[in-house]
């Protein structure tokens, strides 16, 4: 039997019962449905996080990088100008 011609052999209780479950399923069935999005989302959010971490590392090694040869650099000259003054004296 579909669902209009059914209700009218049932009982008010019954049909309360029936609605209430069937209630119960969907709200059951959508909170599992919003869950795992938030789970898919979770983990998008994660793997860019993760990503930006990544690129942030690679951008720090960069500046380090540079700071370290440029350092080197600034060394090299003072030490020149040193070596410089000691050979004038």
């Amino acid at each position: 039997m579909d669902g209009e011609r059914a209700t009218r052999y049932l009982a008010s209780d019954t049909k309360n019962e029936i609605l209430l479950s069937a209630a119960t399923e969907i709200t059951d069935r959508y909170y599992e449905l919003a869950a795992d999005l938030v789970s898919v989302v979770s983990a998008q959010i994660q793997i860019a996080l993760l990503e930006i971490l990544d690129l942030l590392d690679s951008m720090l090694k960069t500046v380090f990088f540079f700071l370290k040869k440029k350092k080197k650099k600034i060394f090299l000259e003072m030490w020149k100008g040193k070596k410089e003054f000691f050979q004038k004296k």
